[in-house]
């Protein structure tokens, strides 16, 4: 969820939903609020690419962003349900690896 873009001249109120693709290795967890900088596209389109934008228009998705730099400003809670999950999801994938 986005709630604001720094347009140049300053950070203007925004909303919706921005699909972020980071890299294979990155560490990010449940909760966490980041702030990342980058290169805001619009979905592709035309094409092969039409239903694509459809569904992330039905997800509410308004832009892509490919590899941006992130930095975690608030950290997830290390307690919560989520988090649990996410560590024995990433302890299974490991073991299965």
């Amino acid at each position: 969820r986005v709630d604001a873009v720094d347009d140049g001249a300053g950070l203007v109120r925004s909303g919706g939903k921005v699909l972020i693709r980071l890299g294979e290795y990155a560490e990010h967890w449940p909760g966490e609020h980041v702030r990342v900088r980058g290169e805001l596209e619009e979905p592709a389109s035309g094409g092969e690419y039409a239903f694509y934008r459809g569904y992330l228009a039905r997800q509410g998705i308004v832009a892509t962003m490919l590899f941006p730099q992130v930095e975690v400003t608030v950290p997830a809670p290390a307690w919560g349900w989520r988090h649990r999950l996410t560590r024995a999801r990433l302890a299974l994938e490991g073991a299965l690896q």
